[in-house]
């Protein structure tokens, strides 16, 4: 144990180009990571360990990129108490991961904030991304207008993912909750799960900015002593609401009706 504790941390958050051009594609990423007990532990009652997570909800800005878990992890002390909901999210911005904490995803969106904790990659032992490799392409907006490959794979049961490029080079992925394929035309709607993510995640130069002035050692991916970094955010939402007529509207459209037009739908399972 005191061999590995002096072991130089292996540590990258850059995704290749490969890498990108993959989560362009539709592709969802995996964190892997092995904590170093001695600093930081996602749960002190485990051993040493190491593990993977997948992050099924992307969020892209041009190369910027966030993968989110989703609130797939109940926080707890065995023992002791339940205390609430964390979702994991985890960038190449910068050297530092998110932990988001909420009772429900429906108060998150009531009280439209997030309690977000970021935390340096540097209280890792070990950390990369890889993308996650287990889908292809089923139907593209820039591949035609043919549904009956989308019925094909709802009709089988295939988890399906939705990548929805909803302005030049912004794009969110997402699985899907619901698609409806249209009986008297060809056409169909796609309806993805819903899920919180920071507004930070659009605007990582706003964020560096307030990281540097607040917390500059969080950016030093050597700094093996940087403090973790709280604050408060607006939230946004996963949930997309597609259409294969190239129309698409978000959570903040509802209340209003408005549709706006995509640039680009990946359907991928």
């Amino acid at each position: 144990m005191h061999g590995m504790a002096n072991e130089k941390p292996n540590l990258s958050i850059d995704l290749s180009d490969e890498a990108l051009s993959k989560v362009r594609a539709g592709q969802s990423l995996v964190a892997h990571i092995e904590p170093d007990p001695a600093i930081e532990t996602f749960d002190e009652q485990q051993p040493p360990y190491k593990t993977a997570i997948a992050l099924p909800y992307v969020v892209r800005r041009g190369n910027i990129v966030w993968g989110f878990s989703g609130p797939s992890i109940l926080s707890h002390s065995h023992g002791k108490g339940i205390y609430g909901l964390n979702a994991f999210g985890f960038t190449n911005a910068g050297p530092f991961y998110a932990i988001l904490s909420y009772t429900s995803t429906m108060d998150a969106l009531s009280e439209r904030t997030v309690a977000v904790r970021l935390i340096p990659v540097a209280t890792f032992r070990a950390f990369h991304f890889s993308t996650a490799d287990r889908t292809t392409p089923v139907w593209s907006s820039k591949q035609g207008k043919n549904s009956a490959v989308m019925w094909e794979a709802v009709s089988s049961g295939c988890p399906l993912t939705a990548t929805v490029e909803i302005e030049d080079d912004v794009a969110l992925t997402a699985p899907v909750a619901a698609a409806y394929c249209r009986l008297n035309s060809d056409g169909f709607e796609l309806r993805t799960h819903t899920e919180l993510f920071p507004a930070f995640a659009l605007a990582c130069d706003t964020l560096l900015g307030e990281i540097a002035a607040r917390n500059p050692d969080m950016l030093d991916i050597t700094v093996r002593t940087a403090r973790p970094f709280h604050l408060n955010d607006s939230v946004l939402s996963t949930f997309i609401c597609a259409s294969s007529d190239g129309t698409f509207y978000s959570m903040a459209d509802i209340h209003t009706a408005r549709r706006q037009r995509y640039r680009e739908m990946i359907v991928s399972g």
